[in-house]
């Protein structure tokens, strides 16, 4: 299992949140290319996806080896 997440797809699957809620809760989704407004390529750290999602009042479940 990789600990970065390539993706809406992958992230969003991996929350369980559609994009608007992920954006609107802050979580540290990082966009490649530097240029935010272009958004092409979008990923996150799953290490930082559950330092954040522990602020919050839910919790994604880790994944089974």
């Amino acid at each position: 299992m990789t600990d970065i997440l390539r993706g809406w797809k992958e992230i969003e699957a991996y929350l369980r949140m559609k994009r608007k809620a992920i954006l609107r809760n802050g979580y540290p989704i990082r966009f490649e290319g530097g240029d935010t407004e272009q958004r092409r390529n979008v990923f996150a750290v799953r290490g930082e996806l559950l330092r954040h999602a522990r602020t919050r009042t839910c919790v994604p479940r880790e994944e089974e080896k």
